[in-house]
């Protein structure tokens, strides 16, 4: 079904297209992991998990600036009643992009995004080389 869709078959032939296959097959279950590849699997997930972790705590390595952040976070993941920090960092770890990204959203204005708008800026030289 995937070989027959057009968009699979624009593909060229590179990793793209053959991780897209190979996804497929896994779901179909045509292709089996090995026992190694699926414990290679795990590992790296937890190892994943950790390096996240250890970011987020030397990120936000007081008690204080750990709440503000749940706080912050809580918008976009509400927080279960009665969950700890820990798991709700476990929480969290699924969605790291959401973790860390920061709080202040700068917002540029109009005239400063569009620089069609804007006329071009003529230089003038003097005698002496300046502007």
């Amino acid at each position: 079904m995937l070989r027959a869709s057009k968009d699979f078959q624009k593909l060229d032939e590179g990793n793209k297209k053959r991780r897209i296959l190979r996804e497929a097959q896994i779901k179909d279950v045509t292709k089996l992991l090995t026992p190694e590849q699926i414990q290679k699997n795990k590992k790296s997930r937890e190892i994943k998990r950790k390096v996240i972790q250890e970011k987020f705590e030397y990120r936000y390595p007081t008690k204080l600036s750990r709440e503000r952040r749940f706080k912050f976070l809580e918008k976009y993941i509400p927080r279960k009643e009665g969950i700890s920090d820990e798991e709700y960092i476990k929480d969290l770890i699924k969605f790291p992009e959401i973790l860390f990204q920061d709080e202040r959203n700068f917002k540029v204005s109009q005239s400063k995004k569009d620089t069609k708008n804007k006329k071009e800026i003529e230089i003038k030289t003097g005698k002496r080389g300046g502007r």
